[in-house]
């Protein structure tokens, strides 16, 4: 799962709680496998016939773990002959995909994969030992790569089935946030709000350290966080609220935004920020409310259990405790992380790995929600990053977005998307700030996405084998400046043009309701009858 520890460790966190649930199977969670550990080495597991014991690992994708992990499964061909595996490859297209154009070459991570699944030693060689099931399975939310990479037996590329996943109705996806060009399915929530050119010019000039003025923009998405924050306590939500800074992927850009954040909410004016949030909070809650969410989501379920908004004189004492208080995450006395109510500002780079000169860790970390005494109220994130915060890792309890940075790649501009997600109990307080074009980029995605899952249902539907078939990705010369992926990881795209010159689409719907259809027609009648003669 992913290059990234603190998200294996998340991922790692994860499955051990929600795969160990009442019945009859205990999963046991194993770490950094290799041939020097002590502990679960591979002839110590229980796999003997009806045991109860089941075990699984998350394994980054990075050289030496891969290597080491097939070493350890390999050490005893007679244990090795007991299992019944399952690897599961989390963002599927991040590392597996093989960047080299011949097929006896190999990128370092695919070829370890390649070499796991197929029963190889790590280095290629033919290994005499195997186990009794081996099946391999890939998950991600942009595919473009998977199916653009290579297709051959010896490869990673589907052999038994292509799926897509249908998310539910509480899912706040690419297609809610951003419309697409099909009317009849068009959601687009009004949440995003736009950064201009001046806002933009501004951010260079703190990402030097010439400046460490906000611009206005990015002070309503703070002030609107405090709001959402403050609400949001207000109502009962118990677990972390977060906002997101993503304007660069260079690290002393973080620390020079962060510096910036920092500077408004500790200006000594508080009746300042008061007044900034009143005015934020004033245009937004009349800018899309619950009114506005039944009307552009009416399949989302249970609408009318939802709470509106409260009066901002009910949040106002709520937004004076959580600028109170800003620093790092502090540690205590047990070197265990601490929160308190007012915010955590997080600087999430490989730069800021460990503890800082006052004890306090400088990274993200959440609280554990399985720990006996999780912070009360819900603890609340600013988080500043780029590179480590674009894939994967959940930025739990969203509400402000602030995202300035943009690709050319599809699959890289879509994993960006940490909005992407559920919003149980919170449906009214997210809000995204980014530029005009960026929200263009995310709407041909939208429509890119949807085209593929059409496509890909129609094969699914057939029942049709992966190796009869290549999906279609769109491209669109409104956006020739987007690749679907990178070069090198699309050896095996071949480019298709249609030509509908001379032809008038149309895309007709009709209701089946009878009083629908009878309205249409006098409506109709009445119009027609309007005109007059001649």
């Amino acid at each position: 799962s992913g290059t990234i520890e603190n998200l294996r460790k998340q991922t790692q966190s994860r499955l051990r709680n929600d795969l160990n649930r009442h019945g009859n199977i205990v999963w046991t969670g194993l770490e950094h496998l290799s041939l020097n550990t002590t502990m679960n080495r591979l002839q110590d597991l229980s796999l003997e016939q009806g045991s109860r014991i089941r075990y699984f690992t998350v394994c980054l994708k990075n050289p030496t773990r891969l290597e080491n992990l097939i070493k350890w499964m390999q050490a005893d061909k007679n244990k090795l002959s007991q299992l019944k595996i399952i690897v599961i490859d989390d963002e599927s297209d991040q590392g597996s995909i093989n960047t080299l154009k011949s097929k006896e070459l190999r990128s370092k991570i695919n070829g370890l994969l390649v070499n796991l699944v197929h029963g190889k030693q790590y280095n290629g060689k033919t290994f005499d030992g195997a186990p009794q099931a081996m099946n391999y399975i890939g998950y991600t939310a942009t595919p473009y790569a998977n199916f653009l990479n290579e297709s051959h037996p010896k490869s990673l590329y589907p052999s038994s089935f292509i799926r897509t996943l249908q998310p539910s109705r509480e899912y706040f996806g690419a297609k809610q946030i951003f419309g697409t060009e099909v009317l009849e399915e068009k959601v687009e929530l009004n949440i995003i709000r736009h950064l201009e050119a001046e806002d933009v010019n501004e951010f260079k000039h703190i990402h030097k350290g010439d400046s460490i003025e906000l611009p206005q923009n990015a002070v309503n998405s703070l002030a609107w966080f405090l709001c959402a924050s403050s609400a949001m306590r207000l109502i009962g939500y118990k677990k972390s609220i977060s906002m997101l800074v993503h304007t660069s992927q260079k690290q002393h850009h973080h620390s020079n935004v962060a510096d910036a954040i920092e500077n408004w909410l500790n200006q000594s004016d508080k009746d300042s920020i008061l007044a900034k949030c009143k005015e934020v909070w004033g245009r937004e809650t009349k800018q899309f409310n619950l009114d506005s969410l039944k009307n552009q989501f009416p399949e989302y379920p249970d609408l009318d259990s939802i709470r509106d908004y409260p009066s901002f004189s009910e949040i106002k004492a709520g937004i004076l405790t959580l600028i109170n208080q800003l620093t790092h995450i502090q540690l205590g006395e047990d070197n265990q992380p601490t929160y308190h109510s007012g915010i955590h500002l997080c600087i999430d780079n490989c730069s800021n790995n460990g503890i800082n000169e006052e004890n306090m860790v400088v990274r993200l970390a959440y609280p554990d929600p399985t720990m006996p005494d999780y912070p009360s109220p819900a603890p609340v994130f600013i988080v500043v990053g780029g590179s480590t915060l674009s894939r994967g890792l959940t930025i739990e309890g969203l509400v402000s977005t602030l995202f300035l940075r943009a690709s050319n790649q599809a699959d890289t501009l879509m994993q960006m998307g940490r909005w992407f997600g559920y919003r149980k109990t919170y449906e009214l307080y997210p809000r995204i700030w980014m530029t005009e074009s960026t929200q263009d980029k995310f709407k041909f995605l939208a429509q890119m996405e949807q085209e593929l899952r059409d496509d890909l249902r129609r094969y699914m539907d057939a029942g049709a084998d992966p190796s009869e078939y290549g999906p279609r990705i769109l491209a669109s010369p409104k956006v020739s400046w987007m690749r679907a992926t990178a070069a090198n990881r699309m050896q095996n795209a071949v480019p298709a043009q249609m030509d509908f010159s001379g032809t008038n689409a149309q895309t007709v719907v009709f209701s089946e309701k009878r009083e629908i259809l009878e309205h249409n027609i006098n409506v109709t009648n009445e119009f027609l009858k309007s005109l007059g003669e001649g």
